[in-house]
């Protein structure tokens, strides 16, 4: 599947929700799809558990998944390991992964698709990286 949308964020972008875990305080690229839908904060915690889940494994798994799904507000995806490298952030190597995210929100008839790179800047844990 194609990906619609990539996402290289940093904190140039503007308002959103902070994600949970490793990720606290980075910015939420997921808060509003195109039709101005929304993911609730338990959405969120639990795609990003999936998603963490991904990242982290040691050894990462290229095309290792996880899906997750929100029964209270009908919201569902999945996070894929699309590549492990190593990569620059803020000028240092670490280790990196580039992570599929495909969400979908009730009512939407088509998934939204999202490519993320994350970091593991190791004094500050993951971080979303350009």
């Amino acid at each position: 599947m194609r990906v619609s949308l990539v996402l290289r964020l940093t904190f140039l972008l503007g308002a959103g929700l902070t994600l949970a875990g490793p990720a606290n305080a980075q910015i939420n690229p997921f808060g509003k799809t195109r039709s101005n839908a929304q993911l609730s904060q338990s959405d969120l915690a639990m795609m990003n558990a999936a998603a963490e889940r991904v990242y982290t494994a040691k050894p990462p798994v290229e095309g290792a998944s996880q899906t997750w799904s929100n029964p209270a507000t009908g919201a569902f995806g999945k996070v894929t390991l699309l590549h492990a490298y190593r990569g620059k952030y803020r000028g240092e190597n670490y280790d990196c992964r580039k992570v599929q995210y495909d969400v979908t929100i009730k009512g939407q008839y088509k998934p939204g698709e999202y490519v993320v790179n994350w970091c593991d800047v190791l004094s500050e844990g993951w971080k979303i990286a350009p």
